[in-house]
Protein backbone atom coordinates (compact mmCIF):
# COMPACT_ATOMS: atom_id res chain seq x y z
CA UNK A 1 0.00 0.00 0.00
CA UNK A 2 2.83 2.42 1.03
CA UNK A 3 4.75 1.61 -2.77
CA UNK A 4 1.05 2.60 -4.13
CA UNK A 5 1.26 5.78 -2.59
CA UNK A 6 4.47 6.83 -3.32
CA UNK A 7 3.63 5.80 -6.95
CA UNK A 8 0.28 8.11 -6.92
CA UNK A 9 2.37 10.74 -5.43
CA UNK A 10 5.31 10.76 -7.64
CA UNK A 11 2.81 10.39 -10.62
CA UNK A 12 0.26 13.40 -9.21
CA UNK A 13 4.18 15.30 -8.53
CA UNK A 14 5.39 14.72 -12.84
CA UNK A 15 1.78 16.17 -14.31
CA UNK A 16 1.83 18.83 -12.26
CA UNK A 17 5.71 19.49 -13.31
CA UNK A 18 4.27 18.44 -17.02
CA UNK A 19 1.28 21.55 -16.55
CA UNK A 20 3.19 23.63 -15.37
CA UNK A 21 6.31 23.92 -17.96
CA UNK A 22 3.50 23.98 -20.62
CA UNK A 23 1.77 26.71 -18.91
CA UNK A 24 5.13 28.90 -18.50
CA UNK A 25 5.69 28.36 -22.22
CA UNK A 26 2.19 29.10 -23.30
CA UNK A 27 2.46 32.59 -21.58
CA UNK A 28 5.36 33.36 -23.22
CA UNK A 29 4.05 33.37 -26.55
CA UNK A 30 7.69 34.13 -27.92
CA UNK A 31 7.45 37.71 -26.90
CA UNK A 32 8.40 37.54 -23.39
CA UNK A 33 11.25 40.69 -23.43
CA UNK A 34 8.54 42.71 -25.05
CA UNK A 35 5.34 42.16 -23.44
CA UNK A 36 3.15 45.16 -24.34
CA UNK A 37 2.96 43.67 -27.50
CA UNK A 38 2.80 39.95 -26.29
CA UNK A 39 0.44 39.00 -29.30
CA UNK A 40 0.33 34.90 -29.81
CA UNK A 41 1.86 34.14 -33.60
CA UNK A 42 -0.65 31.15 -34.77
CA UNK A 43 1.75 31.20 -38.07
CA UNK A 44 -0.28 32.98 -40.17
CA UNK A 45 -1.52 36.50 -40.55
CA UNK A 46 -5.09 36.75 -39.33
CA UNK A 47 -7.18 39.54 -38.02
CA UNK A 48 -7.26 41.87 -35.22
CA UNK A 49 -9.26 41.58 -31.89
CA UNK A 50 -10.42 44.26 -29.97
CA UNK A 51 -8.35 42.54 -26.99
CA UNK A 52 -5.43 42.52 -29.11
CA UNK A 53 -5.72 46.11 -30.60
CA UNK A 54 -5.96 47.16 -26.39
CA UNK A 55 -2.97 45.34 -25.37
CA UNK A 56 -0.87 47.82 -27.63
CA UNK A 57 0.47 50.96 -25.84
CA UNK A 58 2.16 53.27 -27.60
CA UNK A 59 5.82 53.86 -27.30
CA UNK A 60 8.42 56.75 -26.42
CA UNK A 61 11.08 57.29 -28.98
CA UNK A 62 13.60 56.06 -27.03
CA UNK A 63 11.68 52.76 -25.03
CA UNK A 64 13.14 49.85 -25.40
CA UNK A 65 10.82 47.89 -27.60
CA UNK A 66 12.29 47.52 -30.53
CA UNK A 67 10.51 44.09 -31.92
CA UNK A 68 7.43 45.62 -31.02
CA UNK A 69 6.91 46.53 -35.11
CA UNK A 70 7.96 43.77 -36.86
CA UNK A 71 5.89 41.60 -33.98
CA UNK A 72 3.20 43.10 -35.11
CA UNK A 73 3.68 42.80 -39.11
CA UNK A 74 5.21 39.05 -38.91
CA UNK A 75 1.10 38.40 -36.64
CA UNK A 76 -1.10 40.55 -38.33
CA UNK A 77 0.89 40.94 -42.01
CA UNK A 78 1.89 44.55 -43.79
CA UNK A 79 -1.39 45.77 -43.85
CA UNK A 80 -3.96 46.87 -46.62
CA UNK A 81 -2.53 50.27 -46.92
CA UNK A 82 0.83 51.76 -45.73
CA UNK A 83 1.87 55.69 -46.14
CA UNK A 84 5.18 57.06 -45.60
CA UNK A 85 5.96 60.40 -44.82
CA UNK A 86 9.27 62.03 -44.29
CA UNK A 87 9.88 65.23 -41.85
CA UNK A 88 13.51 67.43 -42.05
CA UNK A 89 13.60 68.44 -38.53
CA UNK A 90 17.07 70.06 -38.74
CA UNK A 91 17.79 70.80 -42.76
CA UNK A 92 20.03 67.85 -42.98
CA UNK A 93 19.38 64.40 -43.80
CA UNK A 94 20.84 62.70 -40.74
CA UNK A 95 18.25 64.45 -38.73
CA UNK A 96 14.98 62.75 -40.92
CA UNK A 97 12.36 61.86 -39.11
CA UNK A 98 9.65 59.07 -41.19
CA UNK A 99 6.57 58.95 -40.40
CA UNK A 100 4.55 55.45 -41.08
CA UNK A 101 1.13 54.88 -41.28
CA UNK A 102 -0.41 51.39 -41.77
CA UNK A 103 -3.59 50.58 -42.43
CA UNK A 104 -5.41 47.34 -42.03
CA UNK A 105 -9.28 46.88 -43.72
CA UNK A 106 -11.23 44.23 -41.70
CA UNK A 107 -14.94 43.14 -42.37
CA UNK A 108 -16.13 45.06 -39.33
CA UNK A 109 -13.65 47.90 -38.41
CA UNK A 110 -10.06 49.56 -39.97
CA UNK A 111 -7.07 49.83 -37.72
CA UNK A 112 -4.78 52.50 -38.00
CA UNK A 113 -1.45 52.63 -36.54
CA UNK A 114 1.30 55.16 -36.64
CA UNK A 115 4.99 54.29 -36.32
CA UNK A 116 7.78 57.17 -36.52
CA UNK A 117 11.16 56.05 -36.91
CA UNK A 118 13.83 59.06 -35.85
CA UNK A 119 17.01 57.56 -36.91
CA UNK A 120 17.94 55.90 -40.44
CA UNK A 121 18.91 53.20 -38.33
CA UNK A 122 15.92 53.07 -35.75
CA UNK A 123 13.13 51.24 -35.29
CA UNK A 124 9.85 51.75 -35.84
CA UNK A 125 8.14 52.80 -32.90
CA UNK A 126 4.46 52.72 -32.58
CA UNK A 127 3.27 56.40 -32.05
CA UNK A 128 -0.79 56.53 -32.04
CA UNK A 129 -3.36 53.81 -32.98
CA UNK A 130 -6.84 54.32 -33.88
CA UNK A 131 -9.95 51.98 -34.38
CA UNK A 132 -12.69 52.57 -36.14
CA UNK A 133 -15.93 50.58 -36.64
CA UNK A 134 -17.77 50.35 -39.82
Amino acid sequence: MKKFMIFIFTLLCLLGLVWGVGALAHLGGGFKENDVSAIKDTGHVRNWTKKEFNVLTPQDWDDGSDSQYSNIVKVFGPGDERRLESQDTSGSKKAEVKHLVITWRQKDANIYMGFYKYSPNGQWILHDKTWTEK
